[in-house]
């Protein structure tokens, strides 16, 4: 049992009984200056069409599908039929594990999408190893908050992606909550752009089931459930703000149904121990504060 995921359990607690449902609860996240950013942006637009990028894009690729093969061994997509040559989309999802989008990935697989974009926070870029070379080359795009990069740079670099009719999985609950089974409240970002650039919201939701397995660190295995809802698509007789504002809230409602056909509860943001799928609290001071 690792104390630094007892520190993140418990920052999850706190954040909900906060009702702070997008606080930033992991703890050894990478931490970058202003200039360190900048720098990351930098090299990102600078290497993207080279090719040498192109090299290692196409490597990175071969290497994560390997990986989404492997740890989707046991994971089953349910809602197949409900996408039908949909084209170029906005996926969302819940987001819980550094891993859980290798599900989303086996699902757009299944739906005939030879690749997949992520929008990923530009911090991840720093990270090493494996882990870093899939997250700077393996068709992801860096969200960050520099003003111009967010107003001008990014919704360029999403568009182009769309336009070559690669879809785009952006997490509208922002941070992972390690484990949280519960969809949280979304931030607009992923339905502002699907809305800009006239796109449909593939809407997704990961359930996590509890594999007949012995924990391993205070961790009992579990297996994916990646249910594909109904296509949010944009409103002709809208304008773009309205349009996003209506596929938000119809997503948030999809999510909602879909974690109450799969856990069989309704949705309510009261913290249980539950919501933290597979972790042992054991003789822990954190299992004493539950409520």
């Amino acid at each position: 049992m690792s104390n630094d995921t007892s520190q993140v359990v418990e920052n999850i607690i706190s954040a909900v009984h906060a009702e702070d449902f997008h606080r930033k609860v992991e703890i050894n996240d990478p931490n970058l200056s202003v200039g360190e950013e900048g720098q990351l942006l930098n090299w990102f637009l600078s290497h993207r069409n080279t090719i040498s990028q192109r090299s290692r894009t196409f490597l990175a690729r071969l290497l994560m599908r390997a990986i989404t093969n492997y740890e989707n061994r046991s994971t089953s997509v349910i809602g197949i039929e409900n996408i039908q040559n949909l084209g170029s989309a906005i996926i969302t999802s819940n987001h819980f594990s550094p891993t859980e989008n290798t599900a989303i990935r086996f699902s757009m697989q299944k739906l005939g999408y030879p690749k997949m974009a992520v929008l990923s926070q530009v911090a991840n870029y720093k990270m090493s190893g494996v882990l870093g070379f899939l997250m700077r080359n393996a068709d992801t795009i860096p969200v960050s908050t520099n003003l111009h990069y967010l107003g001008r740079v990014l919704p360029n670099l999403i568009g182009e992606t769309l336009s070559k009719n690669t879809p785009i999985l952006i997490y509208p609950e922002q941070e992972m909550w390690w484990h949280y089974r519960k969809p949280r409240p979304f931030m607009p970002g992923a339905y502002h752009y699907a809305a800009k650039f006239n796109v449909p919201i593939i809407s997704c939701f990961t359930e996590m089931q509890l594999l007949d397995q012995a924990p391993v660190q205070g961790v009992t295995p579990m297996k994916y459930v990646v249910h594909i809802l109904r296509p949010i698509y944009p409103d002709p007789q809208l304008n773009e703000h309205e349009n996003s504002e209506m596929m938000l809230k119809q997503d948030q409602a999809q999510k909602k149904a879909a974690y109450e056909l799969a856990y069989h509860e309704p949705l309510t943001y009261q913290f249980e121990p539950a919501d933290i799928i597979g972790w042992n609290y054991g003789k822990t001071t954190l299992a004493s504060d539950l409520p």
